[in-house]
């Protein structure tokens, strides 16, 4: 488990030190505080095949459809993305930092360009330093890493749900997922997957109704779905989901929260989530304060001025006083 973290030179981070993680965070803040972009930093950081998600989240936030016919102009502007720069200013440090402290940066991840070559070298805990060429790079990208899960906010819930599918099918899990649905419908008795075509879809048997999709029973109901198939996945150590509230209505974020906490001590997860809902705010407040120790949970707001990001902790007590007298958090 990350206990801290430190980032110099990555998005929109010159530097962030966090001095204190919990189990359970949940991140909030304004518009391009960085939000999505400390989720990306520490999946990084804790990832098994991090040169494949580089070039996912390269991908994802470059607004280019990258393919094999790009110019390699448009190649070079989306390796650079991920580094520090000021707007309108040239990139001065190449070199990212992630690690958990500022005092064991050798024990984290380092992520070099190298202008000439146009190479990015990736190096990891001490280990041997990988290289890629960028576009090499680019061509060769997942975000399916086999010990953490990012829930992204533009993810397709109904592709995801079938790769997440295959981690847990035929095991015990499967009885665990059914159960956490009912509290979105009670008549869910059944989950399964079928094939349609190429693809797989969820299919839901309801009590007095029979066999019918997942999606038909709205798209909360779906989400709902891929969170817990993240939470019980097999050798699964991490989640991050961005966004959390889209798609789920105010009155889940109670037993939502109740449920992500039971499983993150349960199975020893530790969960990183982004929201801007004031609703979200509150369900995790009260389920942080109705655990045994209340360090499991930690709310970190993102405070982006005149550049510089700087992080602000909410204890359960702090975050308690604040929700029961309207104190803005987010």
């Amino acid at each position: 488990m990350l206990e801290s973290l430190y980032i110099n030179n990555f998005r929109c981070f010159s530097e962030l030190t966090i001095k204190k993680l919990g189990l359970v965070n949940l991140i909030v803040g304004k518009n391009n505080s960085g939000k999505s972009s400390l989720l990306e930093a520490i999946m990084l950081n804790v990832a098994h095949e991090k040169q494949y998600l580089l070039s996912a989240f390269l991908k994802d936030r470059s607004g280019y459809a990258l393919n094999e016919e790009l110019h390699f102009l448009k190649y070079s502007e989306v390796v650079v993305s991920p580094f520090y720069r000021r707007e309108n200013r040239p990139l001065m440090n190449k070199e990212i930092i992630i690690s958990q402290n500022k005092d064991q940066l050798k024990e984290g991840l380092k992520i070099e360009l190298d202008p000439v070559s146009r190479n990015i070298i990736i190096t990891s805990n001490q280990n041997v330093s990988q290289r890629f060429y960028e576009g090499d790079l680019l061509r060769n990208s997942s975000f399916d890493v086999s010990n953490a899960i990012f829930i992204r906010s533009n993810v397709d819930y109904n592709e995801l749900n079938a790769q997440l599918w295959g981690r847990i099918q035929l095991t015990n899990v499967e009885d665990a997922v059914t159960n956490h649905l009912k509290h979105i419908d009670d008549r869910i008795e059944k989950l399964a997957f079928e094939l349609e075509g190429s693809t797989k879809r969820a299919m839901v048997k309801l009590r007095g109704v029979g066999k019918v999709p997942l999606k038909s029973l709205g798209e909360g109901t779906t989400k709902f779905l891929t969170i817990m198939l993240a939470m019980l996945a097999t050798d699964v150590r991490y989640v991050f989901i961005d966004e959390i509230e889209n798609g789920l209505h105010h009155s889940v974020q109670d037993k939502l929260w109740e449920i992500l906490f039971k499983i993150a001590e349960l199975n020893h997860i530790q969960l990183f989530v982004t929201t801007h809902s004031t609703d979200c705010v509150k369900s995790f407040e009260h389920a942080l304060n109705q655990q045994k120790d209340k360090s499991l949970g930690i709310l970190m707001r993102l405070d982006n001025k005149n550049g510089v990001v700087k992080e602000v902790e909410y204890s359960a007590d702090e975050l308690e006083i604040a929700t029961n007298n309207n104190i803005e958090v987010r």
